[in-house]
């Protein structure tokens, strides 16, 4: 088994970069760290993976929780957000050299919440995708 989760999140990348609705408030800021100093709103990307066999295929797991940060007056601004990223990734396609998404679903629970620094709104939404290594 081969390991995905890199392939995985450089397609994720890729994919939320090019949805035009999401790159009109994002542009480029989206990330797997956020850097020092980061301008908002932005996105983060985290991933947990867990391989799985099959009698017919191998492949992995991931849980992938993508994090919405906004500083607009408001929940209104992250909640967009997530939906928007939901509706780019939610049962969607991914193109990842040497793997084959299986599928790509809404898992939740998506929450949205105020942060301690009471500027900071956040809102998550987690998926589960499963890549197969066999194409």
């Amino acid at each position: 088994m081969a390991d995905s989760t890199l392939p995985l999140i450089q397609a994720l990348l890729s994919k939320l970069k090019e949805d035009a609705a999401l790159s009109s408030f994002l542009e480029e800021r989206i990330y797997t760290a956020l850097p020092e100093n980061v301008s908002f709103p932005c996105a983060q990307i985290d991933t947990t993976s867990a391989p799985f066999e099959t009698i017919t295929s191998n492949g992995m797991t991931h849980e992938v929780r993508i994090t919405i940060l906004s500083r607009s007056h408001g929940a209104k601004e992250a909640l967009e957000l997530r939906s928007l990223t939901h509706d780019a990734l939610h049962n969607g396609n991914l193109s990842m050299n040497g793997f084959a998404l299986i599928n790509m679903r809404n898992i939740g629970p998506n929450r949205t919440h105020l942060m301690r620094d009471g500027a900071t709104w956040r809102s998550t939404l987690r998926l589960t995708i499963k890549v197969s290594d066999s194409i």
